[in-house]
């Protein structure tokens, strides 16, 4: 014990501390800091008690604990960076862009719709047909003609159209000037009202017979349940992966 007349230091009360036999001494703790049994803390004034090895940690090694604070801190960015790093990763190249090329081969179509459920005025079928070429992939200067119509502006029986239009097909199977491509999942009655596609239904059958075979497609989704005089919701389906040109392509060419 240190006596009344010695003069009180930490270093001093350090030493003590570890040269007791014990190894297990305790000190007032004075303003300094401690942890109870219930996990809290106390301080400045109100006594409690350390360890040996408690107060020998406190005063010999307040460099160590800020370097494995600064290393827990340091583990902590690393492992949010890296998580931050999956839950974002980097957009890849779009896929099949430049690996694929085609050349541009003349269509012509004469298609006589036959449908029975649903009739369509001669201008429109004409602009659904155009619609549809388009979204699969037809050159912009594509040309549809409506014939056999002799009510309009009503309904007809069997209205047609006539179809001059330049598809792409695999630069390997035609001759011509290649242009670049690539594969491209169209889904024809996307974004379409579900009354509405369901009201194409025989359309889209004969789409898929007729006018599909024109181009140049992969995985094939079809499926057309349709019944005479009713509407069958949802049960209308046409997608397909399709050979379409690389953005400005199709323009630079039709400009040609």
């Amino acid at each position: 014990m240190i006596g009344m007349g010695d003069q009180y230091s930490p270093e001093a009360a350090r030493r003590k501390i570890l040269t007791n036999p014990r190894g297990r001494s305790i000190v007032p703790a004075r303003n300094m800091p401690f942890r109870n049994n219930a996990g809290t803390q106390q301080s400045n004034g109100q006594r409690g008690c350390l360890t040996a090895m408690e107060v020998d940690m406190r005063f010999r090694n307040p460099g160590e604990r800020t370097a494995h604070r600064q290393l827990a801190a340091l583990t902590t960015l690393a492992v949010l960076t890296c998580a931050a790093a999956w839950a974002n990763p980097q957009p890849e190249a779009s896929a099949g862009s430049g690996a694929e090329s085609g050349v541009w081969a003349p269509k012509e179509l004469t298609f006589t719709y036959l449908g029975h459920t649903t009739k369509y005025t001669c201008d429109g079928l004409r602009d659904k047909m155009r619609y549809i070429l388009l979204e699969l992939g037809a050159r912009q200067d594509i040309q549809v003609r409506d014939f056999g119509c002799i009510r309009m502006p009503q309904p007809e029986l069997s209205p047609g159209v006539s179809i001059r239009m330049n598809v792409l097909q695999p630069a390997g199977e035609h001759g011509g000037q290649a242009v670049p491509a690539h594969w491209k999942m169209i889904d024809v009655l996307a974004r379409r009202d579900p009354i509405d596609a369901a009201a194409d239904c025989e359309l889209i059958g004969q789409i898929k017979q007729e006018v599909l075979p024109l181009f140049a497609t992969r995985d094939v989704d079809y499926r057309s349940t349709c019944q005479n005089k009713q509407l069958l919701v949802g049960a209308t389906r046409l997608k397909a992966q399709v050979l379409v040109a690389d953005q400005g392509a199709a323009a630079d060419s039709a400009a040609r």
